[in-house]
Order: C-alpha cells, then sequence, then structure tokens
C-alpha cells in the first residue's frame, strides 16, 4: 500500500462491530463499565472522536492528535501548559482574537508576554531568557500573508529546551506540517479548510510523545473535547480534503495572477507570491497553498466599488477555507479593537478586503474579478478625459486675457 497521508488516512480501519465503512456516530455520553472498555465518558474518549483523531495524526504525521471545540479551545489548551513567572514570546503579526486570550488571561495569571519579529529568526535567539517557556507563531499570519521560518526558528527552541507552538490554520495540516520541521506542537483552527464546509466549528492540536500526555490531561479536565457528531462531520470532511485544497489552490493562484497583472490594487497579499520573504521554502515544503488573499484598495472611492461588485459573489463571513468564496473585511471584523500587545503591527487598512476563494467554476469567479478590473479602468480612463478636458477649458479662459 501507498505510504502517502491520504490513502493511509482513506484506508484508516475502524473498530466497528458491523464493519460499516463510515465510523459510526457514537452519540453517547457514557458507557457499561462491568465489561472491560476502553471507553466510559464521552468528555474523556469517544469511539468516533477516537477514529477521528487516528485520521489527524496521519495527516499531521503526528504522535497523537486530539480534536477540541475549537481553533481557540485549542490555543487555550496549548497555553494552560505554561504557569505563573514562565514567559511567552509571540511573534508581531498574530491572529487577533489570540489577543484576549494573552492580555486578558496569560498576563492576569502573572505569564511574561514578549512580541517580536519572527521572520527573523536572530531576533528570537536576542529575545530568549531563562524563563522563556514557549514560542508561539503562525505559519502564516492572517491577512497580511507574512510567513515564518518554522525549521529555522526550531533549530534555536530545541537548542534552548524551548516549547515551539505553531499556529497552523492558514495553511491546514494537509497543505504544510510543522512537527516534521521541528515544532513540538502544531494546532489548528479546523473549522477552515479541514472541514471546508461551513457546517462544523472545531480545532486540532497535533504533538509529539513529550506533551501528548500533558494535552491530554488538560483536555480531560476542561471538556474542550469536540463532541461525537462533530468529530463525524470533521472525519467525513477528510476524506475529501486533497481535492478541495487542490482546487483552491489553482483558483486562488488564478485570481492572484489576474489582479496583479491589473495593476490595479495598492498591494496583493498571496502565500504565493515569492518576492516575499521565506516564500520560496515555504512553497517548497508544502503540499498546498490554499485559497487566502488580501487585497488592498488605493483609495475609498476604489474600495467602494470594489466590494459592491464582490458583495453578490462573495458572501461576508468572519471565517475561511470554506467550499464557497467569502469576504471579510478585517478592519471593522477581526481587527476591530486593536489591543496594546498588538499595537501597529496589526492595525490593516480600512480599504484591505480578505478574499477566501472556493472552489466554483474558476471561469465564473474570475469573470467577477474581470470584470471589476474593466469597469474600473473605464471610470478612471473617463476621469482623466474629464481632468484633461477642464485643464484644456482653463486654458482657453486664461488665454482670453
Amino acid at each position: 500500500m501507498s505510504n502517502s497521508r491520504i490513502t493511509r488516512l482513506l484506508h484508516l480501519e475502524n473498530d466497528d462491530a458491523y464493519h460499516a465503512m463510515s465510523m459510526p456516530i457514537y452519540q453517547v455520553s457514557t458507557f457499561d463499565q462491568h465489561n472491560s472498555n476502553a471507553f466510559e465518558y464521552s468528555r474523556v474518549q469517544n469511539p468516533t472522536r477516537r477514529y477521528l483523531e487516528a485520521q489527524l495524526a496521519i495527516l499531521d504525521e503526528a504522535h497523537a492528535a486530539f480534536a477540541v471545540s475549537s481553533g481557540l479551545s485549542a490555543l487555550n489548551i496549548v497555553l494552560s501548559m505554561l504557569k505563573a513567572g514562565d514567559e511567552l514570546i509571540v511573534g508581531c503579526d498574530f491572529y487577533a482574537g489570540l489577543s484576549f486570550i494573552l492580555e486578558e488571561m496569560c498576563q492576569d495569571r502573572g505569564i511574561v508576554i514578549r512580541q517580536i519579529d519572527l521572520q527573523e529568526p536572530h531576533n528570537l535567539t536576542q529575545a530568549i531568557s531563562a524563563k522563556t517557556k514557549m514560542v508561539l507563531c503562525e505559519t502564516v499570519s492572517n491577512p497580511l500573508q507574512k510567513i515564518t521560518p518554522i525549521a529555522d526558528l526550531a533549530k534555536i527552541t530545541q537548542a534552548c529546551n524551548i516549547c515551539l507552538v505553531v499556529d497552523n490554520s492558514l495553511m491546514s495540516s494537509y497543505g504544510f506540517m510543522p512537527l516534521k520541521f521541528g515544532a513540538d506542537i502544531a494546532l489548528q483552527s479546523s473549522t477552515k479548510y479541514l472541514v471546508g464546509h461551513a457546517d462544523v466549528t472545531s480545532g486540532v492540536i497535533a504533538t509529539n510523545t513529550r506533551f501528548k500526555e500533558k494535552i491530554a490531561k488538560i483536555i480531560r479536565q476542561t471538556g474542550y473535547a469536540l463532541d461525537p457528531f462533530q468529530a463525524w462531520l470533521l472525519s467525513r470532511s477528510l476524506k475529501t480534503v486533497h481535492l478541495r485544497m487542490a482546487e483552491v489552490t489553482k483558483n486562488a493562484a488564478a485570481v492572484y495572477a489576474l489582479l496583479k497583472a491589473s495593476k490595479c490594487f495598492k498591494s496583493i497579499y498571496y502565500v504565493g507570491d515569492l518576492t516575499q520573504k521565506h516564500a520560496h521554502w515555504l512553497s517548497e515544503n508544502c503540499e498546498s497553498l490554499g485559497g487566502l488573499l488580501a487585497v488592498e484598495c488605493v483609495d475609498q472611492a476604489q474600495f467602494e466599488q470594489f466590494y459592491q461588485k464582490l458583495k453578490s459573489y462573495f458572501p461576508k463571513t468572519v471565517s475561511f477555507g470554506a467550499v464557497h468564496s467569502s469576504l471579510s473585511h478585517p478592519a471593522s471584523m477581526s481587527h476591530k479593537e486593536v489591543q496594546k500587545l498588538q499595537q501597529i503591527q496589526l492595525q490593516v487598512s480600512p480599504w484591505l478586503l480578505r478574499l477566501s476563494i472556493g472552489c466554483e467554476v474558476l471561469a465564473d469567479t474570475l469573470t467577477v474579478f474581470q470584470e471589476f478590473i474593466d469597469e474600473y479602468n473605464q471610470t478612471a480612463k473617463a476621469a482623466k478625459t474629464e481632468n484633461t478636458k477642464e485643464k484644456q477649458d482653463c486654458k482657453k479662459s486664461i488665454n482670453q486675457y
């Protein structure tokens, strides 16, 4: 049998008594303990979730994986490993929802937070102290698509016996495997690409043997484990993740190429832009680049025209990674409240839209953008013509005197 992750995932056997080809949903809270039983309480373990977690471990090439109630749950669980006096180093450009956890929960517990630019590994070398216990970074940031050199950071953290945690939500464990490049823990909001249908909220923690038992204990004590029905839905979605990711990656790359060639916008942020820092390394070591990009307009007028054109095709949502395309406006949504720790690093432009490209027929998606480009260029040309005419009329008026 092939050693590929997807083939192993699709052929993973379950222990269902009736040999069902799809792992059944064990929608139960407790199990009979009169006879020896590996299961006692679904908050601790459940057959459906155990099967899902075996799939997730294959996908991340991890020793163990845990399915929890959301991506934020995954972050909370991992940060719960820290205690008062410990130091946590985070990057400058992180998920905006993490701000509350860091400022209101971690700091209240006496955890010291240090924020540095982790795109430059030497910054980490200089920042580490005797109290540093964990480094938290993102493979790719949201929405500005900054890439962190995971392998370089891992060499530093391993030498100092520090836990390296990678939020891999924008890439997904199908797209990129942080543990393969030295991370100790990889977490993600599986609500995004792994689910892919906008119908499950869930999170994943993948780890090596060193942290397996500690994470399992925290999940048991906090009750963050994913429920059986949600686990079954995520398990089902994993069987097509490679097909969906191939399509969104292809479509997003085509959209980026069209928008870039138009030269209409101030900036376009896309992880596949090989001119940006660390992009070659990531593209050479990933399976998929995903379907996310962000477009910054040149001014308010262009932004309004762009948004009006897109909104009928792109629903406005707070998440991404579904089979249908969507958009969000970070300045008024995810990044609306910029906290102290975020400072200026997360102050995104009010004229920036984040686009999640889906699995629609590519020609249909490109048509929407091409229509905007044509309309915008026509508007700009008309404005230029009008401006030229005004100057000529003014010159004629002046020549009369």
